[in-house]
């Protein structure tokens, strides 16, 4: 088959990545690297996906010449990166705000800071790839029990450590806040919020 490899510079992702159960996941190799020094030789790969990581890159241009190189003639690298924040974290982002601190809110938001589609084409361009498109998607972020979902998600962000030391109490306040003030895409008892997302395509001449 196939060799399909992922890389990540946090050693706890890959570490995750490792432990997945699914035939799919063990047949992946998984590597700790930077994306601006990839640890395979030149003309390597037919196909690249960076999945929302280009806004967390210092140096975007860096990273997309180094996906370039390892990549062969023709082959196909796909770039996707958040539209903006979605109702959902906009909502979050306010709650956090007013129960927490701003400095926490504002850190939230933290992978919808960037979404400069023309910039990233325009590397692309600059880089010499070609047939340079992009589209924007839209994905329903589903969330049945939102009462247990929040949490979870709040956790999960690089915010959480500061949400848990504000206590349980105010964890309460910022799920029944986030709740409320999405109650307009309330389905059953859970929600859905869609999120916008840019879809950046080239070829590797």
């Amino acid at each position: 088959g196939p060799r399909i490899v992922g890389t990540d510079l946090n050693e706890g992702m890959i570490a995750t990545a490792r432990g997945l159960a699914g035939d799919d996941a063990r047949t992946c190799e998984w590597h700790v690297a930077d994306v601006t020094a990839l640890p395979f030789p030149n003309a390597t790969f037919s196909v690249a996906i960076c999945q929302q990581g280009i806004q967390f890159f210092p140096d975007r241009e860096d990273a997309l010449r180094e996906i370039h190189r390892v990549m062969r003639p023709g082959g196909r690298v796909l770039v996707s990166f958040w539209a903006g924040a979605s109702e959902f974290f906009v909502a979050l982002a306010t709650a956090l705000r007013r129960t927490v601190s701003d400095e926490v809110g504002e850190r939230s938001l933290a992978p919808f800071a960037f979404d400069d589609v023309d910039a990233v084409t325009t590397i692309c361009r600059n880089l010499g790839f070609v047939d340079i498109f992009a589209t924007k998607i839209t994905v329903d972020r589903v969330i049945d029990h939102p009462d247990i979902a929040i949490p979870k998600e709040i956790l999960a962000n690089p915010v959480g450590s500061a949400v848990k030391a504000a206590g349980d109490a105010a964890m309460r306040e910022i799920v029944k806040d986030t709740i409320a003030a999405l109650s307009a895409f309330r389905r059953g008892s859970g929600l859905i919020v869609p999120q916008h997302a840019h879809l950046v395509q080239a070829t590797v001449r």
